[in-house]
């Protein structure tokens, strides 16, 4: 995938990354179960090439260079890859594995829309953020929560039914649906290979699994549809505000 950088928005990355003041190479890192790891690299005025490899930062004053230059790619990421999910969704993702609080951002004010773009995991002790965030959200006019690339932790549906009775709060899209069809087709592709191969454990491994995620796509499916708030696609939402208005 190739975008177009706006020179404005590319001069404002260029500064914030020469305010780093990157004298030497550096290696900053910490064990983690799950992490990433990120090199940003660049010729200093002798003309050597020094580097600052990350490792699983933190938003400690340790690592405030390794997020000075995270912070500057994310703002120059987003503002360069627009009306574009894939791309959108796969930058979200990386951001995901940093420390950046709570995954939702406000996209739109007319009307009054939020994408989450990470998993909210949890429950309503220590998601401080989040309460604090429906408790903000107006009661006098819709709010849509976009959750193509995110989703909220079961132990949370508690605390939406509680602000969605006193809120106007609509969702769409729903990201655990789209990683149960991946992972169905994937599992499709593998049920189809080991039948060519006569693998017959395997055949049987493989339809037990997709037999139980099929069943739960199902549920979720039910689970969707049965919520008046909850639609497909931000068109079908749209289309039944208006009718509610109108009406």
């Amino acid at each position: 995938m190739e975008y177009e950088i706006d020179r404005k928005e590319l001069n404002t990355f260029l500064e914030r990354i020469e305010s780093v003041k990157l004298d030497s190479s550096i290696r900053h890192g910490r064990e983690v179960l799950d992490g990433i790891s990120f090199r940003f690299s660049k010729i200093n005025q002798w003309n050597d090439s020094i580097f600052l490899i990350s490792t699983n930062p933190n938003r400690q004053e340790k690592y405030q260079k390794d997020y000075q230059i995270l912070d500057a790619f994310f703002e120059l990421a987003h503002s360069t890859i627009k009306n574009n999910n894939k791309g959108q969704s796969l930058t979200e993702n990386i951001q995901d594995y940093f420390h950046y609080g709570l995954p939702i951002k406000r996209v739109s004010n007319n009307p009054i829309e939020y994408r989450v773009w990470g998993r909210i995991s949890g429950c309503r002790d220590g998601n401080n953020t989040l309460v604090s965030l429906l408790d903000s959200l107006p009661k006098n006019e819709p709010v849509i929560f976009d959750i193509r690339n995110g989703s909220f932790a079961p132990c949370l549906e508690e605390l939406l039914k509680e602000f969605e009775q006193k809120r106007q709060i609509y969702y769409y899209g729903n990201n655990e649906l789209n990683q149960l069809d991946l992972d169905i087709e994937t599992l499709e592709d593998e049920l189809s290979e080991a039948e060519k191969d006569n693998s017959n454990g395997l055949i049987g491994s493989i339809r037990i699994e997709l037999k139980e995620l099929k069943k739960e796509r199902k549920r979720i499916v039910a689970d969707t549809t049965s919520k008046t708030n909850s639609f497909k696609t931000k068109k079908e939402l749209l289309k039944t505000i208006a009718n509610m208005v109108y009406n």
